[in-house]
């Protein structure tokens, strides 16, 4: 055996302490994305529980979904900015070698901090905090009951008196004991699963499996995110119009167009069929995205609106952390990525199915007509 010389002994020392410093620097930049999306989870629940105290019940899904555009138009055009940026690798040069993937950090850095700035200064509080009263039709009523509480009272206390009433509707009862919310938490997480395989995993399947190149797939993802953007104006309008506010109706033909959509992008020739396809399903998949958060608030209320998302978005997270993990593991032990698809199809029809079961939900958990907000919830 031919004894290793010094030369070899220091390029094996280089290998080790490179390699060393490469698991250090992954760690590093692992919990720095754990910790940014930790923050970043934090901002949607609080806004949505503001619009709840701005929109009626009956406009809400339109509203909200207007403003859950701001994902799409957001992830659509910072892929393409993001993009630009990375084709302009000659001024990475000019800049002491800076790379230019930090210029893509640093660009949406600086836009989240002028969107704080704007927070600061021009987001309103509760209409209560801006001086103005409760929003009509938002009041969860206390519901009263007559009972006397030791048998020697009756006939010696007054009616009004005999009167007592329940407290408010708690947290446990309207978010986490509420099976109604449970069951949008598993919709989101297909949802999510479904969305997480396009948008991360999307570029890489387009050029692997349908041979698009780097230009159109860039097109083609950006495409689908704006044909989400239109999803969800439309599944806002319709739900408002057509459906009364029951959401959870709307979301299961909504999720089943997905599954059909998605397994038609599989067998569509390669070109324009194909991305028309992935496309028209991100149309279908980004009504019940927007959709979920609705259906979150109305059931929970006003009051419990940022505990209900908050909640529901967990599983969203999971889902496309689950999904991006399952979808690459297949694509690689199988050598492809029909796989990774079909369980997305199935993904899909499992929401809606999940959908149907909510069927029977009422629009919304508010007092009407003397109904308690507890049976508000169900249908």
């Amino acid at each position: 055996m031919r004894q290793k010389s010094l030369r070899d002994w220091g390029t094996g020392n280089r290998e080790r302490g490179t390699g060393n410093g490469s698991v250090a620097l992954a760690w590093t930049f692992g919990i720095l994305l754990v910790v940014n999306q930790f923050f970043q989870g934090t901002g949607f629940p609080p806004c949505a529980k503001l619009i709840a105290f701005w929109i009626p019940p009956k406009e809400l899904a339109t509203k909200m979904s207007v403003w859950n555009t701001s994902h799409s138009i957001g992830g659509g055009l910072v892929a393409k900015i993001c993009g630009v940026i990375m084709g302009l690798g000659a001024i990475g040069a000019a800049n002491q070698g800076v790379g230019m993937w930090r210029w893509c950090f640093w660009s949406m850095a600086a836009l989240g901090f002028l969107g704080l700035v704007l927070m600061i200064f021009w987001l309103p509080g509760t209409p209560k905090e801006e001086g103005l009263p409760d929003l009509p039709g938002t009041d969860v009523a206390r519901e009263k009951r007559q009972e006397c509480r030791f048998p020697e009272e009756k006939g010696q206390v007054g009616e009004a008196t005999l009167l007592s009433l329940h407290d408010q509707p708690s947290m446990a009862r309207m978010v986490f004991l509420n099976p109604v919310i449970w069951m949008l938490g598993v919709a989101n997480f297909t949802i999510n699963a479904v969305r997480a395989l396009i948008a991360d995993w999307g570029p890489t399947m387009l050029q692997e499996a349908k041979g698009f190149d780097s230009g159109s797939t860039g097109t083609v993802i950006m495409l689908f995110e704006f044909a989400g953007i239109a999803g969800m104006l439309f599944a806002g309008w319709a739900t408002d119009r057509f459906f009364g506010g029951r959401a959870p109706r709307l979301c299961v033909f909504l999720m089943a167009l997905t599954a059909g959509l998605l397994a038609a992008f599989w067998f569509l020739p390669a070109g324009v069929a194909g991305a028309t396809a992935l496309c028209l399903g991100g149309f279908c998949l980004y009504g019940p995205q927007a959709l979920t958060g609705v259906t979150a608030t109305n059931t929970s209320t006003k009051r419990f609106a940022g505990t209900s998302i908050g909640f529901i978005s967990l599983f969203s997270y999971v889902g496309a952390s689950v999904a991006g993990k399952v979808c690459g593991n297949l694509a690689q032990s199988f050598g492809g990525w029909r796989l990774p698809l079909l369980v997305m199809v199935a993904t899909a029809a499992v929401g809606a199915v999940v959908f149907l079961c909510l069927w029977c939900v009422r629009a919304n958990a508010y007092a009407t007509s003397g109904t308690s907000p507890e049976k508000g919830a169900q249908g």
